[in-house]
């Protein structure tokens, strides 16, 4: 545990954060319990430790050099899987309020596990799919982030994430190289939702193995009612091909 004490802390040196050494013994602790549950149920697949410190720990706290969170933000996590990047900012920052959504029952329990053996509270657990919590009035409009990693592409993504943000609110995207694409795909189709045009910053660079940009849109405008839309017909045509207008 040494070793993985002596790697997290270098590669917290390379971010602009500072964490008490509680918070530390939390993220300690988490990364352990992960590594031995990932042995049983595949909650990451197969990651080496340096590779799972730096590519989810700290690309989830990275977060927070680029966005200013106060106490009483509601942040939401779609898609969170084994707690990336919700879970991780949430034991960096146990002063604000979190919901952790996942289709996924087992990897909703296994976050529950953990944050139930590091005692955290003021958070939320959503097991179904995200279309769901978009319409449901308990998390329509609620939210002053929402996160998401690894989970769609932005035409899908803006479309998932909008309905649960009030206005003001942003979404937070973490993308790898392809983000560029994705952006000219989606065009303006999300003024649709009421989002404004997308924010992008460099995250953060292990050279050409990988890269990460967070792309950011602010929401200006309270989202239609009709969206999100049912998974499936938002796969038979999604947003950027509804409305030509928008372009």
């Amino acid at each position: 545990m040494q070793r993985i004490k002596n790697i997290f802390q270098e590669k917290l040196s390379c971010l602009d954060i500072s964490l008490p050494d509680s918070t530390l013994s939390n993220l300690f602790n988490y990364f352990a319990m992960l590594t031995r549950e990932n042995k049983k149920i595949n909650l990451i697949g197969p990651m080496e430790d340096e590779r799972i410190i730096d590519y989810l720990f700290m690309d989830s706290l990275s977060f927070l050099e680029h966005f200013h969170i106060e106490s009483n933000h509601k942040i939401v996590d779609l898609g969170t899987g084994a707690g990336f990047p919700g879970l991780v900012i949430k034991i960096a920052r146990p002063d604000i309020h979190i919901t952790l959504i996942d289709s996924s029952q087992k990897k909703i329990n296994f976050v529950k596990k953990v944050c139930c053996s590091l005692s955290i509270d003021e958070i939320t657990f959503f097991s179904g799919r995200v279309e769901e919590a978009g319409r449901s009035p308990e998390y329509r409009e609620k939210y002053d982030f929402v996160l998401s990693r690894a989970v769609a592409d932005l035409p899908v993504l803006v479309e998932f994430c909008a309905p649960l943000l009030k206005k003001g609110g942003k979404l937070v995207a973490w993308k790898g190289k392809k983000h560029v694409k994705e952006i000219k795909r989606l065009g303006k189709a999300y003024l649709l939702v009421g989002l404004d045009a997308p924010d992008i910053k460099i995250n953060r660079s292990l050279g050409e193995d990988w890269s990460s940009w967070l792309v950011s849109f602010s929401k200006v405008m309270e989202t239609p009612e009709r969206f999100p839309r049912s998974y499936q017909a938002i796969k038979r045509k999604s947003i950027e091909l509804l409305n030509s207008k928008v372009y």
